[in-house]
């Protein structure tokens, strides 16, 4: 049985809608009634919830404002409005936070068991499209042809595309399947090519990251290999930052200067292994991929002569390797640094106290978006070696750790003082991968955030 919350502070409302559906032929159960939006928020991140069923107008948090913070969770919950205002403002902000149904009161109760069977339909085409996502990284052409067709996509070869996005680029009233792939990552499979003002449409969109997509249409018995290598191209903008789009060509598995890295991360001369590097840091970006990547990354930092020297927090996938350095050219001139064993020399010695009050400033300023040390070095048209020993030389550690520091303690802040989930609180601190923040938050603390947030909120202690 799938399981509704209903939310409203009428309590006459809710045991009206508790006995005004027949539930059990929907093949629905209300597993849980709450007062108010702040109520039924807590239920939700505690108890899984299919269905919501809020009224707008009510204390501490309203129906709106529930409707956006749960739609923000991407858990694929359904939400049906309740409402005793006519109001288009209403409708048209609900309908944004991706709310299937405004009825209005008093209930009909004939409208609302429409909207549930909406609801319960694509409640059940997206658990077909979980089980799509298996069958796909699975390799099973068998079920995926049957699979493909319940949901409506009949044709024999489709469109793939992949992305890194804070939601899905498509809206769900096109003919495109949209399956959620990983945290801020989705795959999509059209039967039509993909619309090239859609494309041209992406390189400005500030929610799109990177996409990946095939020219041509794939065989629904190599869909799999499709979507894991388009996955993988969709994170090209690591090599390439003026872009986000990526049609899917083949690249090389085997760029050159790799080995002769390899060779030198074990001998005792980093000159010859920082030349190596950056000769592969000049390649064209096309010759590079994901995987060379995090391989160039993994020979530095386990080899005996230098992987000490790469102490950057622990990178534990190609994926999560984009998230820590932002770009390639950024991974390659940090590890570099590393490496060298003096700064670069700068012109004016007494810009060092002015420079490291800068760096504060800006970390301080841009918490929640990119504020990396190549960002601040190519603003104040300085070394980024130069400006990182000065910062270690002056705290003690590395700029990357005082950011993630003062991310940290402004979680801690966010978990105690507001509403916000642990996902849109990593998200709002610059966290784009929610595990790693989850990692960090308890490196740092001691604690996970959600038990940091339950000790401070009812005992004000930890």
């Amino acid at each position: 049985m799938r399981q509704v919350l209903l939310v409203d502070d009428e309590a006459a409302v809710t045991n009206s809608l508790l006995h005004g559906i027949d539930w059990t032929s929907l093949g629905l159960t209300v597993s849980g009634v709450a007062m108010n939006g702040s109520q039924a928020l807590e239920y939700i991140q505690k108890n899984p919830v299919d269905i919501l069923i809020t009224d707008i107008r009510m204390a501490e948090l309203d129906g709106l404002s529930l409707s956006q913070q749960v739609y923000q969770m991407n858990r694929n919950i359904q939400i049906i409005i309740i409402s005793g205002f006519a109001e288009f403002s209403y409708a048209q902000k609900a309908l944004s936070y991706g709310v299937i149904g405004y009825v209005l009161k008093p209930i009909e109760y004939a409208e609302l068991t429409r909207y549930l069977k909406q609801a319960v339909h694509k409640l059940d085409r997206d658990s077909g499209g979980e089980s799509l996502l298996s069958a796909l990284y699975r390799n099973q052409p068998g079920t995926i042809w049957p699979l493909l067709n319940e949901l409506g996509l009949k044709a024999g070869s489709y469109y793939i595309g992949a992305s890194i996005s804070r939601k899905p680029l498509f809206d769900t009233d096109r003919r495109v399947l949209t399956l959620q792939t990983g945290y801020h990552r989705y795959g999509y499979i059209s039967e039509a090519p993909f619309d090239q003002s859609m494309l041209a449409a992406l390189q400005n969109d500030p929610n799109c990251g990177g996409f990946s997509y095939s020219h041509s249409p794939v065989p629904h018995q190599k869909l799999g290999s499709a979507l894991k290598r388009l996955s993988s191209a969709a994170f090209q903008y690591f090599f390439d930052p003026t872009r986000k789009v990526f049609p899917d060509t083949r690249r090389s598995k085997h760029p050159p200067h790799i080995a002769e890295a390899a060779q030198y991360a074990e001998d005792q001369n980093p000159a010859r292994l920082i030349a190596a590097l950056q000769k592969i840091a000049a390649l064209p970006s096309n010759a590079l991929n994901l995987n060379t990547a995090w391989n160039l990354y993994n020979i530095i930092a386990s080899s005996e002569r230098y992987g000490p020297i790469v102490d950057i927090d622990d990178v534990y996938s190609p994926e999560h390797l984009v998230f820590c350095f932002d770009t390639f050219q950024n991974m390659i001139e940090t590890i570099c640094a590393r490496l060298e064993d003096s700064p670069v020399a700068q012109p004016c010695e007494n810009l060092s106290n002015s420079a490291f009050l800068h760096m504060v400033k800006f970390a301080e300023l841009h918490l929640s978006e990119n504020c990396s040390l190549q960002l601040i070095a190519k603003e104040m048209n300085m070394n980024a070696n130069y400006l990182g020993q000065l910062f270690k030389r002056e705290t003690g550690k590395t700029y990357s750790a005082y950011v993630t520091e003062l991310r940290i303690e402004k979680a801690k802040e966010m978990l105690v003082s507001g509403d916000l989930s642990i996902n849109e609180i990593a998200a709002t601190l610059g966290f784009n991968d929610y595990f790693y923040f989850l990692k960090t938050f308890k490196r740092v603390s001691g604690y996970t955030p959600k038990q940091y947030r339950y000790y401070q909120k009812n005992s004000g202690d930890i």
